[in-house]
């Protein structure tokens, strides 16, 4: 029972900001982060998170992924997204900022980073 999922994270703050760290959840196995963490963003841009794997049916995996970020006035913010193999997706926000989540189809997902 393979699964994918990908979430565009969009940088709508005025600010750029840098991740400072962005790691898997679930047991992915195919991972591609751009940018990886350190990368600056600037307003404006975007990165996409993509992961999947091939799990065996009787033993479904999910995935996901955590992003921290910080932006150049040092406000902390992150997006946690736990979508497991069997269940509702969940999303969750840190930090001081807005974050609107849209879904534009299936396991995509895009989050647009806004200030508070």
């Amino acid at each position: 029972m393979a699964m994918s999922a990908s979430t565009a994270l969009v940088n709508k703050t005025g600010r750029m900001i840098m991740f400072t760290s962005i790691t898997q959840v679930n047991d992915d196995s195919t991972w591609d982060v751009n940018p990886a963490a350190g990368k600056k963003i600037q307003d404006g841009e975007q990165c996409l998170i993509s992961m999947g794997n091939s799990s065996a049916f009787i033993f479904p995996k999910g995935v996901g992924f955590e992003a921290h970020f910080v932006d150049s006035d040092f406000n902390i913010g992150g997006v946690t997204l736990d979508d497991p193999a069997i269940g509702k997706h969940e999303f969750s926000y840190s930090g001081n900022f807005n974050y609107k989540e849209e879904n534009p189809s299936g396991n995509s997902y895009v989050i647009t980073i806004t200030n508070k």
